[in-house]
């Protein structure tokens, strides 16, 4: 089995993905600059901002951009408190992955919606996310599935055509972790300790009533077992 802590992404594809998009990030964050259109009102107790149109730009070249009528609401009353989403935003540019988002939150304050994020490429590894489907809660947790398609460097060796299903959650306190049981995951070829398989497929597994992986305020942290190749 292989077990995973702080630094455990070590000669995986992911490393140089999200060692660019730190970097990414980084420089995004550095001078930014954008429009929105903000409406407020108040009357009778209720208390409602609107944000849409919304554009933003960083000198780095990543863009946020409104692309299908998008507006973001939060309303209050005594009572209570509740936010809805409403749209499609593009990201593109600056060392970001390329995606589309559509995200829509309502008075059940149910959130629901999908992500295509477009082969995102650093280091001779690559990820892409075609269909990416989230489903929230009114707590604000978060369960999403998806396949990611990956290519990149593994333990010395490589992996290409990946197919990697993904099912897990994102909780309100800011846990990301990855569905327990067995996953299958094939690839189009995998070269290692001077091995080279073509179209391998293996079932990658986690502990009992564990999770595959899990990500926290403590780092990364999981085991995975492979049964058999």
């Amino acid at each position: 089995s292989l077990r995973f802590s702080n630094g455990g992404l070590a000669g995986t594809p992911l490393q140089p993905l999200l060692k660019q998009l730190g970097q990414g990030l980084d420089r995004a964050a550095s001078d930014v600059s954008g429009s929105a259109r903000l409406s407020f009102a108040n009357e009778k107790g209720r208390t409602e901002m609107a944000l849409s149109q919304l554009d933003v730009q960083s000198a780095s070249g990543a863009r946020l951009q409104d692309r299908g009528r998008g507006e973001m609401r939060y309303a209050m009353t005594p009572q209570r408190a509740r936010w809805s989403v409403d749209g499609q935003w593009q990201l593109r540019g600056g060392g970001l992955p390329s995606a589309d988002v559509a995200l829509q939150r309502g008075a059940n304050a149910r959130l629901q919606g999908r992500v295509a994020m477009q082969p995102y490429q650093a280091g001779g590894a690559m990820l892409a996310i075609p269909d990416l489907r989230l489903s929230g809660n009114a707590a604000g947790d978060i369960s999403f599935q998806s396949q990611a398609l990956v290519s990149g460097p593994l333990a010395g060796g490589r992996i290409d055509g990946a197919v990697v299903p993904l099912k897990g959650r994102y909780s309100a306190q800011g846990q990301l972790a990855m569905d327990g049981g067995c996953h299958r995951v094939q690839a189009q070829s995998l070269a290692i300790s001077g091995y080279h398989l073509s179209q391998p497929q293996v079932q990658l597994c986690s502990a009992a009533g564990r999770d595959l992986l899990r990500y926290d305020g403590k780092g990364l942290s999981g085991q995975i077992i492979v049964p058999s190749l």
